[in-house]
């Protein structure tokens, strides 16, 4: 886009939004949904280093405004200066507003500047208190740590449903001595990704007693566990009783954050790790699991940065009996995580395998496992597993993973994904290809084509 383009851009805006201003005043009372979406030209203007501000998005948007009482459902994806506006109006007039969708993450910079010219930090009020029919916020931040977002859950409206506050730097507010917020009895779904203090998320999750979804990327700052209020309260002092399913990228500090409360109804969980040192990240999860006693139908654990050690994994493998589906996309694995998996049988799983052919493997010139070992008592895990996929990067050996396979029969593995050397040693086994016949989705490939995950 050139110079002209530039122009004949701004001009075409300006033409919308007289066009949509008339649309406004002829269309009566009519509820409205809108949906404006200016990111593109926010950034073709960044590429050409122009400022946002050259553009005329904020006539878009202000045509809107005088109609704010039709407002039910608003979704803007704009640069942040063109809904300062938006902000105003929600903190100073009611609206019927049902859901709100703020995208402002094709932001390049603030543009706002203080009297000597310096940036200064700019505060976007979360104010629902004006919005009694809210059912659900979502926004979309660019991580721009000159931009703080004000949140009063107290001032909340019993209808929320839904609060996504993503890549966002966000500061609770309204929390009174006792640390316990006004209830969010509505609240649903709760996904996070910001900087917070400890207390101010603990305070956040025990106030909302209906949870059944939970994302955090939370990065927690300010005063750590030991010196914060909560570390006065018992532990486990509160319970997530409807939380079902739980999304979690853990650092070592919200690994921390497992031992104040329970998740007795957790049946899907996804697990990411942070960056850092090696941390005992696991164990705290294992606690977690174990206090609560959920029954998990599905778990992925996401490791691309080698901070699960094998025998943690293990660990927790044995807290997830009724799980089905299993995801581990880490590195570094072995033999003995399979030998962990492969189910105790009086049938010999290597019959059938022609002498020899994995001689080459130098995984499998390790000693076998003995009866009685911990790695044969292991063998009863996840005894419900009916789909397992691996990432590469592991060493597993065809022979290990093939036995494995045979041992689960009740019931049949019914998916399998993983990455191993010379796979067509597993699947030229007669009884690996009866089970395929039978329905089971072998996707294995070769570790040489070094393939990262698997969706």
């Amino acid at each position: 886009m050139d110079e002209v383009d530039s122009a004949n851009a701004n001009e075409l805006l300006i033409k919308f939004s007289r066009a949509a201003e008339y649309y406004m005043r002829k269309s009566g009372n009519v509820p409205l949904s809108l949906d404006i979406d200016t990111s593109n030209l926010a950034n073709v203007s960044a590429v050409q280093g122009r400022s946002v501000n050259d553009l005329h998005c904020e006539a878009l948007v202000s045509s809107f405004l005088p109609h704010f009482h039709r407002w039910r459902h608003v979704f803007l994806r704009t640069p942040l200066n063109d809904m300062v506006p938006v902000f105003s109006f929600l903190s100073q007039q009611k609206t019927q507003l049902e859901t709100l969708s703020l995208d402002f993450s094709c932001t390049p910079s603030l543009g706002f500047l203080d009297s000597a010219g310096r940036r200064d930090a700019f505060i976007v009020p979360l104010d629902m208190g004006n919005a009694p029919q809210m059912e659900g916020v979502i926004m979309y931040g660019n991580w721009d740590d000159r931009l703080l977002v004000e949140w009063n859950p107290g001032a909340s409206p019993a209808t929320l449903r839904c609060v996504m506050l993503w890549n966002v730097h966000l500061s609770i507010k309204g929390l009174p001595r006792n640390l316990v917020i006004p209830q969010l009895n509505s609240l649903q779904k709760l996904c996070l990704s910001t900087y917070l203090p400890p207390v101010d998320l603990l305070c956040l999750l025990r106030s909302s007693p209906e949870l059944e979804e939970l994302t955090l990327d939370v990065r927690l700052n300010g005063s750590d566990f030991d010196s914060s209020p909560l570390s006065f309260a018992t532990r486990v002092d509160f319970s997530l009783a409807k939380l079902h399913t739980f999304r979690v990228y853990i650092t070592e500090s919200m690994a921390e954050l497992f031992e104040y409360f329970a998740v007795p109804a957790l049946r899907r969980l996804e697990v990411s790790t942070g960056r850092g040192p090696e941390v005992p990240l696991l164990p705290r999860l294992v606690s977690l699991l174990s206090r609560s006693k959920a029954s998990l139908d599905f778990v992925m654990i996401q490791d691309s940065l080698c901070n699960v050690r094998e025998e943690q994994l293990i660990e927790l493998l044995g807290c997830l009996e009724p799980v089905e589906e299993l995801k581990v996309l880490a590195q570094g694995l072995s033999d003995i995580t399979l030998q962990a998996l492969t189910m105790e049988s009086d049938v010999d799983t290597d019959d059938g395998c022609e002498s020899g052919e994995e001689d080459g493997d130098d995984w499998d010139a390790r000693p076998r496992q003995t009866p009685g070992s911990e790695a044969s008592r292991a063998r009863s895990l996840c005894p419900n597993l009916i789909s397992l996929a691996f990432s590469a990067g592991n060493k597993m050996s065809p022979r290990a993973l093939r036995r494995m396979i045979l041992s689960r029969t009740n019931p049949p593995l019914s998916v399998v994904k993983a990455v191993v050397p010379r796979p067509e040693t597993i699947t030229e086994d007669t009884r690996i290809g009866k089970l395929v016949k039978d329905g089971l989705v072998l996707d294995l490939r070769d570790s040489s084509s070094y393939i990262p995950v698997f969706s």
